[in-house]
C-alpha cells in the first residue's frame, strides 16, 4: 500500500485498515510458527503497511483544523520549492559551525 493512497483516505479509514493489518499480523506469525507460511517476505511488507498506516493517521492527528487533510505536509512540490531557495520550511539550511580546539581556561 501506498502512502499517497493513505493520505486520501479518511482517520476512520485508516483505523480500519489497520485493524486488519494487525489481524493478517497475527495469522501470519501464526503460519510461520507452526511452518505453513509460504512467503515469508510478507510479514516485513505487513509490518511495514503498519508503520506506513499508523504514521499517517498520527500525522493527520497533529494537523490543524484549517489544513486540508488530502494533502500530505511537506509535500514534493513544497520541498524542492524550498530545496531551491537554499532555504528549509523554518529558515535556512545551513547550520552553524562548530570551533573546534583545546581546552579553555
Amino acid at each position: 500500500m501506498k502512502s499517497r493512497d493513505i493520505w486520501e483516505m479518511m482517520p476512520d479509514e485508516i483505523r480500519n485498515k489497520l485493524d486488519d493489518a494487525h489481524a493478517e499480523l497475527f495469522n501470519l506469525r501464526f503460519q510461520f510458527s507452526i511452518g505453513q507460511m509460504q512467503n515469508s517476505a510478507r510479514l516485513g511488507q505487513v509490518r511495514r503497511d503498519i508503520a506506513r498506516l499508523s504514521t499517517v493517521l498520527r500525522a493527520k492527528q497533529l494537523q490543524p483544523k484549517g489544513v486540508p487533510s488530502k494533502a500530505s505536509p511537506g509535500a514534493p512540490a513544497e520541498r524542492a520549492e524550498h530545496q531551491q531557495s537554499g532555504q528549509g520550511p523554518e529558515g535556512p539550511t545551513t547550520a552553524p559551525v562548530a570551533k573546534r580546539g583545546g581546552r579553555s581556561k
